[in-house]
């Protein structure tokens, strides 16, 4: 039986050789299409071929480049999203509309590409109180701003002095002026409103980074004054500055007194929060500076602002550093009496609260 099973193998083997010998003969390689492959592979000592189409190239999975912060939500349509997710490139599994699902750490999530969160409710909460405010909101990470009543003007008291403050340390680190110049306060720079300098003795001696500080935190106005009869001599001027950071140089007066808007005050806080995060000499001085400044807007969170109040003007502008950061000026021309910290105070939580529930 082993012979005859050998003598079966034997002649299987010649038939197979005999019909490749064959096959080679009628259709050379040549007459083969050149998208075919002949493969020949061995199994269980016999011989067999196969033709494997490589023309059919898998497809390419669709990507998307997601450019802002975006929500995650459970499904298209939903109201609240689940999370978060950072600009990047991802791969679309499946698409609706202007929604794309994609893969996430919380498993397959949907992404509404023309995304922009409900501001019904902001609307009603601010305009019960009018054109006598007006608020700035912007998420730094997906760049989406809201504004209420943009287009009024308002005198901008001490708010304005962060202008001149981020000029001064622009002034130092190109080299026009020191930090560590020394200025005497003199009897004829006592002057009335905030800050600690107008009570001092006149000959008392300040660097310029003490000015600053004086100027910041406690918003004094003898301060403000020393330094910008300082930098008047200075071969970069204010009024070049304002045309650099791109505001409205028509506000361009005594920093003290000139007026302000919205738009305004948002270029000169957005300059002041890139400056700071810099790797500029000086950017963790005014940083310091500015997160110890006490102000009306509140957070959970650390804040960079300045306050500013006058008879008729009471502000605040901040950069809130929460998880997903965000600019908010607040102006008004309530007063002190007129209970204008509680309303900085409850439109603060307002929009801490949006920011929270969209951006994360």
């Amino acid at each position: 039986m082993r012979f005859l099973g050998c003598i079966f193998m034997l002649r299987y083997a010649i038939f197979c050789f005999s019909a490749l010998f064959l096959m080679l003969v009628c259709f050379p390689v040549t007459n083969f299409s050149k998208d075919y492959i002949a493969v020949f592979f061995e199994i269980e000592n016999t011989y067999n071929a196969v033709i494997d189409d490589s023309s059919v190239e898998p497809s390419e999975p669709r990507r998307h480049f997601i450019e802002e912060r975006s929500g995650l939500f459970a499904y298209p349509g939903a109201f609240l999203p689940i999370s978060q997710i950072n600009p990047q490139s991802v791969i679309v599994l499946d698409e609706i509309d202007n929604w794309i699902l994609i893969d996430t750490w919380l498993g397959e999530k949907w992404v509404d590409l023309n995304f922009r969160p409900p501001t019904d409710d902001l609307d009603a909460s601010l305009s019960r109180h009018g054109s006598s405010i007006s608020v700035f909101f912007k998420n730094l990470e997906s760049g989406f701003i809201y504004t209420y009543n943009p287009e009024r003007v308002y005198f901008g008291a001490s708010l304005n002095k962060i202008n001149h403050a981020l000029y001064t340390f622009v002034l130092a680190e190109r080299g026009y002026i020191s930090m560590e110049t020394v200025h005497t306060f003199a009897e004829s720079d006592r002057r009335g409103g905030t800050g600690q300098i107008q009570h001092m003795e006149a000959g008392t001696r300040f660097t310029t980074r003490e000015l600053l500080r004086h100027s910041m935190i406690h918003s004094c106005n003898v301060a403000a004054r020393m330094l910008i009869r300082y930098t008047n001599t200075a071969a970069f001027t204010y009024y070049e500055f304002v045309h650099e950071v791109g505001t409205n140089p028509e506000y361009i007066g005594n920093i003290a007194t000139q007026n302000t808007d919205l738009f305004d005050k948002a270029l000169w806080m957005n300059a002041v929060n890139e400056y700071i995060w810099s790797d500029g000499v000086y950017s963790l001085y005014f940083r310091a500076d500015l997160m110890a400044t006490p102000g009306f807007i509140r957070a959970d969170y650390p804040m960079a602002r300045k306050y500013g109040w006058a008879t008729g003007a009471f502000h605040d502008a901040a950069v809130v550093y929460a998880p997903s950061p965000y600019i908010l000026i607040i102006m008004t021309t309530r007063s002190d009496n007129g209970g204008a910290p509680g309303l900085l105070r409850d439109i603060s939580y307002l929009f801490q609260d949006f920011n929270r529930a969209w951006f994360g």
